[in-house]
């Protein structure tokens, strides 16, 4: 490997990694399921100070919450280690992107994830399930594994959730996950042939509470219960 001088592109993230043809590094599966009680977004898992090996930690937000981890990757390391599991990084890809900007969110996520794994920190491989036909989102992504999504923004049009089913019905016909952690609302219609584990998202839990009448408060949007 050729390193850049004060590896400026953080080359040592994939030190050693099994590369594909691509550059992509070839990650692992998650090693378990995550508790179904309890979850939580990298931006608000600073404010847990109990009971972190409970939580899985997410980045399904916004990518100005968590770019920082690109930045310097080793600052945060010791703060993930706190927690149970982590779901991998999800760099926003979209289809109007030029494809190798697509491309360059993919490398991100994936060489965060295998750093985190190679020192030890259990990771679920985050998939970005856009549309039919971008196989070339599976590269390196592990077959028979335990793997995570996300619906947020997939589930509030007929076009949306469709190339999303559509979609993920390719995506386990290409990986055959042997289960899926699945953040977000459960598209209408959707009937996923392997074992999913459905997170719900801190907006989906106040318009729960909201209509339930019940008060809401902040601990509350780290829970799935």
């Amino acid at each position: 490997m050729i390193h850049t001088n004060f590896d400026v592109l953080h080359e040592f993230l994939i030190d050693g990694a099994e590369l594909t043809e691509n550059g992509y590094p070839k990650i692992k599966g998650g090693s378990e399921m995550p508790s179904p009680y309890f979850c939580i977004d990298f931006k608000n898992s600073f404010r847990l100070v109990k009971d972190t090996r409970k939580y899985n930690v997410n980045f399904y937000i916004d990518d100005q919450c968590f770019e920082r981890i690109w930045n310097t990757p080793t600052r945060y390391t010791e703060h993930l280690q706190c927690f149970g599991s982590l779901c991998g990084p999800d760099f926003t890809i979209d289809t109007r992107m030029p494809k190798v900007l697509q491309q360059y969110q993919k490398y991100r996520s994936m060489a965060l994830t295998w750093y985190w794994q190679a020192i030890g920190i259990d990771v679920i491989p985050t998939v970005s399930v856009l549309e039919p036909g971008m196989t070339w989102q599976y590269e390196g992504i592990p077959h028979n594994a335990i793997i995570s999504v996300c619906t947020n923004g997939r589930v509030h049009s007929e076009i949306a959730r469709t190339e999303f089913k559509e979609a993920f019905a390719e995506m386990e016909e290409i990986l055959t996950p042997a289960a899926v952690v699945l953040y977000g609302r459960m598209p209408k219609g959707f009937e996923p042939q392997c074992n999913v584990l459905q997170f719900r998202t801190a907006n989906m839990i106040l318009s729960e509470r909201v209509k339930d009448g019940k008060p809401y408060s902040k601990i509350d949007s780290f829970r799935t219960c």
